[in-house]
């Protein structure tokens, strides 16, 4: 049977060519086909790379976090033991005497008697006393010399018109700071002692660095560090030399005073006034009415009880020459240099109605001798001896 259309050719035999064998390619386990190994250059994918940078980021990233904290650290503990010497030092007793020094130094009395808790009833303890104070403290280094649980005492080196001094502060534990370090306090100064002695009238003026003082003997006063310049104030009836004393103490010191006198002595203007006092004294002698003249140098005996006296007069012959000396604890000392006369008269009745004169029959010698206590009213003050059973003499 025939079929119309296209005819194909029936298929030959051929001979049967065996596939092709590609040698294995041996890949790493675990790694997806196609990608190569590590390691091996033009072959590792872009993602590969990107894995490696991210790995060294973070090993890098770790080590510098554990160079930084360690710095930080160490940091931490240098500056902690810096903060804590610090601290020690600010909280140490030589620390708190600093402020008191520093005061003295710059002429700060409110705040030294403030930190000091210093008695205030010396008029030297005063801002204008201490600011006329010269050679005060000028340079000062402070060592702690002990120190137990509430008390501590420190050592003070300091300068005072180009010479160096020592003495101590004590000082007490007043609580805590920052609860570890222990608060300071000086304990209270007692200030040395300046002597003021004045050989001269009670109520002479006496000047201390220009501050004026009420002075009655032996002054003891309280002073801070420095030059006290001590003079007598104005007064025309006597003078004195001026003197100065240095206080280079800190603190009262047992058995030692620093001590300035002043010996006052008269002016030619207190002179005078001295011996117009005196002779006026005389003249009061020679003027009462009496034959014992009551306080004076010179009197006589009545031996005639019977008799009468009136008109009783003493006349002055020769007044009395005298000397005024030095201050003798309570005056200027007034003593005669050569006696003066007196004679007296009075006009007597005798019991059987006889009269008549009776006049002393020499002149009576007049002396005087006592003290010029001191000046009132610009005159002075003269004080007799008491001359009761005394005779007048040179």
């Amino acid at each position: 049977m025939t079929e119309s259309g296209p005819q194909f050719p029936a298929p030959q035999p051929s001979e049967q060519q065996p596939p092709v064998q590609q040698p294995p390619v041996e890949r790493p386990a675990g790694r997806p086909n196609g990608q190569p190994p590590q390691g091996q250059p033009g072959v590792q994918s872009s993602q590969g790379r990107a894995s490696g940078e991210r790995s060294r980021t973070r090993r890098t990233g770790l080590l510098v976090g554990l160079i930084g904290g360690g710095a930080l650290l160490l940091a931490l503990i240098i500056g902690s033991v810096v903060w804590f010497s610090v601290q020690s030092n600010a909280h140490s007793p030589k620390a708190a005497a600093a402020p008191y020094l520093e005061a003295l130094a710059h002429g700060d009395v409110a705040r030294a008697v403030k930190l000091g808790s210093i008695d205030t009833s010396s008029p030297l303890v005063t801002k204008s006393a201490y600011a006329a104070t010269k050679d005060r403290i000028t340079a000062f280094g402070l060592k702690t010399l002990e120190t137990n649980a509430t008390t501590a005492t420190v050592s003070v080196r300091y300068t005072q018109a180009g010479s160096t001094h020592t003495s101590s502060l004590s000082l007490k534990k007043v609580g805590t700071d920052l609860l570890f370090f222990p608060k300071w306090k000086l304990a209270p100064v007692t200030l040395p002692t300046v002597r003021v002695s004045v050989d001269g009238p009670a109520n002479a003026p006496v000047e201390v660095n220009g501050a004026r003082l009420s002075v009655h003997g032996d002054a003891e006063l309280r002073a801070l560090p420095g030059r006290y310049d001590v003079e007598l104030g104005d007064s025309d009836d006597f003078e004195a030399q001026g003197d100065s004393v240095t206080v280079t103490s800190l603190t009262a010191v047992a058995n030692s005073t620093n001590a300035v006198s002043l010996k006052a002595e008269l002016t030619d203007t207190g002179m005078k006034a001295a011996a117009t006092a005196v002779d006026d004294w005389v003249d009061a002698c020679i003027a009462q009415a009496t034959y014992e003249p009551e306080g004076c140098s010179f009197r006589l005996i009545n031996p005639y009880q019977d008799i009468q006296l009136s008109d009783q007069k003493w006349t002055l012959v020769t007044r009395p020459t005298f000397v005024v000396g030095g201050w003798d604890g309570t005056g200027w000392t007034v003593t005669t240099q050569t006696l003066g006369s007196a004679t007296y008269k009075a006009n007597a009745t005798a019991s059987d109605g006889r009269t008549g004169t009776l006049v002393s029959p020499s002149p009576v010698s007049v002396a005087v001798a006592g003290e010029i206590l001191g000046f009132e009213n610009g005159k002075a003050v003269f004080q007799s001896i008491d001359w009761s059973g005394k005779a007048a003499s040179a």
